[in-house]
């Protein structure tokens, strides 16, 4: 049993660091784009402030706990079950489910493509993790919005 949950974290902690080196490269590309052509459209540079310490609070709980698990949820582990439930071939799985969180994450060509690779490793993580698939995946999902609320702040 012990074995079970320190081979979990292993895979926890291999997919959030691949997905925070995906999201790095993705940065490097688009702030070289941006600081060539300047566009808005490529990097969203509208700074998001909260005044009061309560706004901080329930945006933390948001988009730390809150909504990493509906998302994991609804544009994760439903799509799996469902495409491994129609034997659709894996490859295609995890780019749809990639494509699927990219979609849902569209307020600058920046993001959508930084959720995009986030979604192709959430995709490879809930097929390849062997035990509390949801949960496995919910947790890398929080830590990286942690990792990045933490660097944006």
């Amino acid at each position: 049993l012990i074995i079970i949950e320190i081979f979990m974290m292993i895979n926890v902690l291999k997919y959030l660091s691949l997905n925070l080196l995906c999201n790095f490269l993705v940065a490097c590309i688009f702030n070289f784009l941006n600081s060539n052509f300047s566009s808005e459209f490529i990097i969203d540079t509208e700074n998001k402030t909260f005044e009061d310490i309560n706004s901080k609070f329930i945006f933390f709980l948001l988009v730390a706990l809150i909504m990493p698990i509906i998302e994991t949820f609804i544009l994760i582990y439903l799509p799996y079950k469902f495409f491994k439930r129609v034997d659709f071939p894996k490859g295609l799985a995890i780019f749809h489910i990639g494509l699927l969180f990219a979609i849902m994450h569209t307020h600058s060509a920046y993001y959508v493509c930084v959720t995009f690779f986030s979604g192709i490793i959430y995709g490879l993580a809930i097929y390849q993790i062997p035990k509390y698939k949801f949960w496995s995946v919910t947790l890398i999902h929080c830590l990286k919005n942690i990792i990045a609320l933490i660097l944006t702040s």
